[in-house]
């Protein structure tokens, strides 16, 4: 299925911490009967990301297909609000090095699931990264944005497998050691809202030298939209 892209385009109107963006984990908490501490479980290995976007000022409006408020209206109205899902290319994190970009093994059967290496045995690998010096911090990547500049065997170039909508390598053979990959990435979002209540278009000023400079300009604070995984 093909998702539309929103345009980032409007974030260089975007103002200081206007745009904001956090991974997201679901914990229950649990107080033993006895009193004594908490019991915490995570039911997600892996996270989400909520981004909230203000926008302070961008130029266009609906009749105007090229503008920036009506490429994001498009994406917006296409998704009927928050009823469907979209791509964005976050424009501070859309790629990946090889030095980053991991692989987990999601090989039905497979004797270290989501393992990080090859077993000789397993060939259906998910895409993924780690943020961080440690390696322990792993995030899935599911929608690869074009291929993917490269797919590493112990550090050798490899192009006998095949990729998957989800971001699921499948290779020919099954490989043995390091699996790394490196290239560019979408996150697929969905609206928290079926309205933009702070959408507002600025329109002229009156008592300015030059008021037209405004006419035109829109602002819409608290856009908030959330990754999701299919």
């Amino acid at each position: 299925m093909a998702y539309p892209v929103l345009d980032t385009s409007f974030v260089k109107f975007v103002r200081g911490p206007g745009w904001k963006k956090t991974p997201h984990y679901n914990t229950v908490t649990q107080k033993p009967a006895a009193g004594r501490g908490v019991v915490t479980a995570s039911l997600v290995p892996y996270p989400t990301w909520d981004f909230e976007v203000h926008i302070e000022w961008a130029r266009g409006d609906e009749k105007t297909p090229t503008s920036i408020i009506a490429a994001f209206m498009d994406v917006y109205m296409q998704c009927l609000g928050s009823g469907g899902f979209f791509l964005v290319a976050d424009p501070n994190d859309n790629a990946i090095t090889t030095g980053a970009g991991i692989m987990l093994n999601v090989t039905p059967g497979a004797g270290t699931p989501m393992g990080t290496t090859g077993d000789g045995v397993s060939t259906m690998f998910q895409l993924a990264r780690t943020i961080g010096p440690s390696g322990l911090a792993q995030d899935i990547i599911q929608n690869v944005n074009g291929s993917p500049t490269s797919v590493n065997i112990n550090g050798s170039p490899t192009v006998a497998y095949s990729i998957s909508s989800t971001g699921v390598v499948t290779f020919t053979s099954a490989p043995t050691g390091t699996l790394s990959w490196g290239g560019n990435f979408y996150y697929l979002c969905q609206f928290t809202e079926d309205t933009l209540q702070d959408l507002a278009r600025v329109g002229a000023i009156p008592n300015v030298v030059t008021p037209a400079v405004m006419d035109g300009l829109w602002s819409c604070g608290n856009i908030k939209f959330s990754s999701v995984f299919i």
